[in-house]
């Protein structure tokens, strides 16, 4: 009888979602901390007195929570070949007297 995976078949490792161990460490150091870094991040993009420049930074990342960053769409034509453009003009059409 056949061994292995079949092709596109998931067996082991991980559940979607659940953390590795590194990631795990550093949330229990930082709670034990009572660290919450967005919350300083958030204390920096709103200080009127930090540099502007960081204060642009820290929103930036921050915005990130928010809203997903957007990904570079590549279009391509037919069978992933070069697009084809037409261009028409359509005042032109009808002006036949025929």
């Amino acid at each position: 009888m056949p061994r292995g995976s079949i092709p596109g078949e998931r067996r082991g490792g991980r559940a979607p979602g659940t953390p590795n161990r590194a990631t795990v460490e550093v949330a229990e150091k930082l709670a034990a901390l009572n660290f919450d870094p967005i919350a300083a991040m958030v204390a920096i993009a709103t200080d009127p007195g930090a540099d502007l420049a960081l204060r642009g930074r820290m929103a930036s990342d921050l915005a990130q929570f928010v809203h997903p960053r957007r990904k570079a769409v590549e279009h391509a034509g037919d069978g992933g070949g070069p697009m084809v453009v037409q261009i028409v003009d359509f005042s032109k059409l009808g002006d036949d007297d025929g």
